[in-house]
């Protein structure tokens, strides 16, 4: 079977493991709504993870979040990805409408970054005092992850060096709401080669996604399953 081949059969179970017709279905993020009294780790040990993880999910600087505050606290169909090691500093910073832009990643052959786009108005918020009445915001819907992802696939191409690998990662994916991907992680190498691993999520920073109108990103989980 030939490269392009190949690629196509894993587009096609890529998509297929997006619907949950093979094998188990994607990992979907687990939300939470901030309530009066809750912390990372109070919050962290309900859903039997670490307060630097869900400072990871969330693209979290400092300890503090707000009531009202939509936050991520773990994945369903997998187990929770492993702690990542905690940074040296901690800065605190005013949560806006629009995410603060990320890292740019170090340039890799023949691919360039998406250009940014307006993100989206999110729903307008009612209500005064300390317990304001919040409308849920869109995101990304599953068929713009999915479209995306499929038409971004032929890239990762430039990670497959001699023979075809076995096995799957499982992904976790942040999408500014620029329509950026701003961080990519690997929860779970399945055995796979690390450099290949390594390779699949820096060139996913490169993978243009629709605008959107969560302002501090849309975090998905992805399941991505090589076959020979």
């Amino acid at each position: 079977m030939t490269r392009l081949a190949r690629l196509l059969l894993l587009g096609t179970v890529l998509a297929s493991a997006c619907d949950g017709l093979f094998g188990p279905p994607p990992p979907e993020p687990v939300h939470h709504t901030v309530v009066r009294g809750d912390t990372l780790s109070k919050l962290a040990r309900a859903h039997h993870t670490s307060v630097e993880q869900l400072k990871d999910w969330n693209g979290l600087t400092s300890d503090r979040i707000d009531v009202g505050q939509e936050l991520v606290v773990g994945y369903s169909g997998a187990p929770p990805p492993e702690a990542p090691t905690a940074p040296t500093k901690s800065t605190s910073t005013k949560r806006t409408r629009r995410s603060a832009p990320a890292a740019t990643p170090a340039p890799a052959s023949g691919l360039t970054l998406p250009p940014e786009q307006p993100c989206l108005a999110g729903p307008s918020v009612e209500g005064a005092g300390d317990e304001p009445a919040f409308a849920a915001s869109a995101g990304l819907s599953r068929e713009q992850v999915r479209g995306a992802m499929n038409a971004f696939l032929p890239t990762l191409q430039r990670c497959i060096d001699g023979d075809w690998p076995e096995g799957t990662l499982q992904l976790s994916i942040t999408v500014a709401c620029t329509g950026r991907v701003s961080r990519v992680s690997v929860t779970d190498s399945g055995g796979l080669d690390p450099a290949l691993a390594s390779c699949v999520s820096d060139t996913l920073r490169y993978a243009p996604f629709p605008p959107h109108d969560l302002p501090d990103g849309e975090t998905f989980g992805y399941p991505m399953r090589f076959s020979k």
